[in-house]
């Protein structure tokens, strides 16, 4: 039945198309890195992530190193060769494991893909910079404010009542954030005056609301481990593989979603990471017929458009209906178009990330280049 509707839509039985979303989207991006997923797959969704994040990917020693600490937690004697200790932790029931790492997250020793082996030989940044992986079709895209949620759970300012955030203040949490994830001191001073620097302008004009010192914040965290390394990985690739050989697709989702029964979120935190998935599997969303029902089916049969003949469907209906252009160009402009996504609401927009991902985040990124 599969096979028979795919070739009815125009696509090769044969196709493969792989997806996933945050850690999902950082394995996709590691599978199209990888010499032995080539030939497996023939389209690539990137939802909000890739292994060029600098804390989603790490060597082998490193890995170790996080094992060790795991090791401990769970009473396994850590040996100089491990055999032990492996074989200790072999015993181990998940229940055990996965409570030994609870809060792993947020001391930046959680487990993730490692280069350096045969699966991934390469560091992320160094093979697209190379130009070694498999050659596929790729969506790639974001939400609107990726990182708000994470950059609360690390700056209790964010969420502590009654809280009143400066100029002052923000540069010291974004410092705070930067550095708690192992930047330099100077590099954390330039991304704070980086992104605090329209606020600065606009406190001559009017008062700053809260909202927006959040707001910058969550980009902060955003950009950083989410929305830059996904944007910079789709644009190497096509830098590699040629942007007329190959269809790459982007999305920014601008569009809220709020859970029947369950209280929004505060204003501030926006379109949040994994909001896209709310629309992609059909849920208790919205009652049908509503602008939100309907943007759901139109990311649905836009994506499985894309499964099938390696182009997503026209967004809109009737004399409405938007086509989703690719989202670079051949020549030397590889800077990211992508699909707005809101309800009714669906365009174009060209090189909004061009000065934030491009020229602030790239040389940082990217240094091994």
């Amino acid at each position: 039945w599969v096979q028979e509707n795919i070739a009815a839509f125009g696509g090769n039985p044969a196709d493969v198309t792989i997806f996933g979303e945050s850690a999902g989207s950082i394995s996709v991006g590691a599978l199209v890195l990888s010499p032995l997923a080539k030939g497996l797959f023939h389209r690539a969704i990137l939802q909000s992530g890739a292994p060029t994040a600098k804390l989603v990917a790490e060597s082998i020693s490193h890995s170790l190193e996080k094992t060790k600490i795991t090791a401990r937690k769970v009473n396994c004697t850590v040996d100089s060769h491990l055999t032990e200790t492996m074989n200790c932790l072999a015993k181990k029931s998940v229940k055990d494991l996965k409570a030994a790492q609870v809060g792993d997250f947020l001391a930046n020793t959680f487990y993730v893909p490692v280069y350096g082996d045969e699966v991934l030989p390469l560091k992320p940044e160094i093979a697209l910079k190379e130009g070694k992986f498999n050659h596929v079709d790729i969506i790639y895209g974001v939400t609107r404010n990726e990182g708000s949620a994470f950059a609360a759970a690390v700056l209790p300012n964010m969420i502590t009542p009654h809280f009143n955030y400066t100029l002052e203040s923000a540069q010291a949490d974004i410092i705070k954030m930067m550095t708690y994830y192992q930047e330099e001191e100077r590099v954390a001073k330039e991304v704070a005056d980086f992104y605090l620097k329209k606020l600065r302008l606009e406190a001559h004009i009017h008062a700053i609301s809260q909202n927006e010192f959040r707001r910058v914040l969550g980009d902060v965290w955003g950009d950083y481990q989410l929305v830059c390394p996904t944007i910079l990985y789709a644009e190497e690739v096509a830098k590699h593989q040629g942007a007329e050989k190959r269809n790459l697709f982007a999305y920014r989702l601008m569009q809220d979603a709020v859970l029947p029964g369950v209280s929004p979120t505060p204003s501030w935190m926006g379109v949040t990471h994994g909001q896209d998935m709310f629309y992609l599997f059909l849920t208790q969303l919205t009652k049908q017929g509503s602008p939100l029902r309907q943007l759901s089916e139109q990311m649905i049969h836009a994506w499985t458009s894309f499964a099938k003949t390696g182009s997503p469907a026209k967004l809109g209906s009737g004399g409405h209906s938007v086509a989703w252009e690719k989202a670079v160009k051949g020549g030397d402009n590889f800077n990211t178009r992508y699909m707005h996504l809101e309800a009714s609401f669906y365009h174009m927009v060209d090189d909004y990330w061009k000065n934030i991902c491009d020229s602030f985040w790239k040389p940082k990124m990217f240094s091994s280049q």
